[in-house]
């Protein structure tokens, strides 16, 4: 069972008839999310990778399992820099454009892990978006911050062995 869940009062498929919004199904790497008049439907082959919150243009889209907002705050708060979907996210497609450049302009030291994107069974279409939102980001960024850009690195964190058998 998934932990996805929709808020259809924030979903611009729901409320306007006239929407042809398919973006959350278009990212899914397991074409889990489908439509029956104009609802989003949600099936059992959704495994939560979190692809389709950074798509979604309302943020309509949330896991039960991950609040966003939440590590957001914290990870903002924390002295920690990396952003790994090893680490700390189930994976950064579930970053938004928005979210890219709060990181930026709140905690610039940030980096986002991509060493792990090229070789993910699920990296396509995940990756693309991936790029894509950093590249939004960073146009935007540049616009507003000339100095000021998303960070990125090939760095493939994983956890180390003594600190996974504790766990």
């Amino acid at each position: 069972m998934h932990n996805l869940k929709i808020d259809f009062g924030s979903c611009v498929r729901v409320y306007s008839k006239l929407s042809n919004c398919n973006k959350c199904a278009t990212v899914c790497p397991h074409n889990a999310i489908t439509y029956e008049e104009n609802i989003p439907i949600v099936s059992d082959a959704c495994t939560d990778c979190g692809g389709c919150l950074g798509s979604c243009p309302t943020e309509a889209i949330s896991l039960s399992s991950f609040d966003i907002l939440e590590f957001l705050f914290g990870f903002i708060e924390s002295d920690e820099n990396l952003i790994s979907c090893k680490k700390n996210i189930p994976c950064l497609a579930s970053l938004s454009v928005e979210h890219l450049i709060s990181l930026a302009i709140l905690k610039p030291e940030t980096t986002l892990d991509l060493g792990h994107c090229e070789q993910c069974p699920i990296a396509k279409p995940l990756f693309q978006q991936i790029q894509e939102n950093i590249a939004v980001a960073n146009r935007f960024l540049e616009a507003l911050i000339p100095d000021l850009k998303i960070k990125s690195a090939h760095i493939a964190f994983e956890i180390p062995q003594e600190q996974e058998d504790t766990s």
